[in-house]
């Protein structure tokens, strides 16, 4: 076995087009031919279980902190570790672990001078109800809103908690019914492509021309939900 092998634990959301999009980045730099062996684990939240930490006598660890298991277990292992996520997850500021994140100001200043280039004058937002661990909704909402309010525009803003499931056709008419209210032609920010994706169902269902009458921007590139999209 080379001597300069290094073993490290990567744990991920696979359902998460951020968390893939994050492997992708390490798996770039594996191409790079350097001398890691990888264990995944890929589906902690589903399977609700974790690798070994506590017995394993790897070198680091790559590790998504928004679930509380894993960091509670991340942290009982005392590896070098490398943390991502939301920004609102169960990552402790004060530690000494490096933790990455998206830059949500960036992106909302980035979607909002979009849909102004292209001439819209009115706007709305679309995210979900305020909780301990979206942050990242309320940061890309009120750079949405800050943004085109320094343009001299309004921003309307619209939040459900669970627009999915058994709640799907009343979360559907409902949203339906707000969108019908803004002022046409219509730029609308959601919160990432699976809000974005709602939209773009309630539009279809209520006859609303996309982007005619609502231009709809989502967020993650989340290549298969924009596709069945």
């Amino acid at each position: 076995m080379p001597s300069d092998l290094r073993h490290v634990v990567l744990i991920y959301d696979a359902t998460r087009a951020y968390d893939r999009k994050v492997m992708t980045g390490i798996a770039a730099f594996l191409l790079e031919g350097v001398a890691w062996s990888v264990y995944i684990e890929e589906t902690v939240l589903k399977d609700q279980r974790l690798p070994a930490l506590g017995s394993w006598r790897g070198d680091g660890i790559i590790a998504n902190f928004d679930d509380p298991r894993v960091v509670r277990a991340v942290l009982a292992a005392n590896k070098p570790t490398v943390a991502f996520g939301s920004g609102y997850g169960w990552y402790d500021p004060t530690s000494r672990i490096p933790y990455f994140f998206t830059n949500n100001q960036g992106i909302a200043r980035i979607a909002a001078d979009h849909l102004l280039d292209h001439g819209f004058r009115n706007f709305a937002y679309y995210g979900g109800d305020r909780t301990r661990i979206n942050g990242w909704s309320v940061e890309r909402e009120e750079a949405f809103s800050a943004r085109v309010g320094e343009r001299g525009y309004s921003c309307r803003v619209y939040r459900d908690s669970r627009p999915g499931g058994r709640n799907w056709a009343a979360s559907q008419r409902a949203l339906a019914k707000w969108l019908f209210s803004l002022s046409k032609p219509a730029g609308l920010m959601a919160e990432n492509d699976k809000r974005a994706r709602l939209v773009l169902e309630a539009c279809r269902g209520a006859g609303l021309q996309v982007p005619k009458e609502v231009a709809v921007i989502g967020v993650d590139n989340d290549e298969v939900l924009c596709h069945l999209s």
